[in-house]
């Protein structure tokens, strides 16, 4: 898996690439920007990364941030990679694109609930395969 194929997918599946979308307004909790983050992604992140955050942004983010696609995609990597080792001290295997999926899809967890993430990871999954292919054409 390339992770730069894997978080355009994640973009083009979350908000077809659109970097001001607004989304799940119906739910307890709106997802801002190119990758629809949450509040409980954006906590778990500023929470985890304090330092982190404070050194690269000078302040903890907010939900108007995840409207600026680069801050966006650093929330996104930093909240994968976190959970992803989580996955591993859990399972003792490394997480592949369909635990990522199932991560982001449904939460830190998500990777218990392989089947209500199913059809996100279909279409995740044909998305991938479409810009693998184009960047693969690029370059030939």
């Amino acid at each position: 898996m390339l992770w730069s194929i894997f978080l355009s997918a994640l973009c083009m599946i979350e908000s077809s690439g659109n970097p001001k979308a607004i989304g799940d307004i119906h739910r307890q909790h709106a997802a801002y920007g190119i990758v629809q983050i949450t509040s409980p992604c954006l906590q778990d992140v500023n929470r985890i990364y304090k330092q982190d955050v404070k050194k690269t942004f000078g302040r903890t983010l907010v939900h108007k941030d995840m409207l600026d696609p680069e801050k966006a995609l650093w929330v996104c990597e930093k909240y994968l990679t976190f959970y992803g080792k989580q996955y591993t001290k859990a399972t003792g295997k490394e997480p592949t694109a369909r635990i990522y999926c199932a991560i982001w899809n449904a939460g830190p967890q998500g990777y218990k609930r392989l089947a209500l993430t199913d059809k996100y990871w279909k279409r995740f999954s044909e998305i991938y395969k479409q810009i693998e292919k184009q960047q693969a054409k690029e370059t030939s």
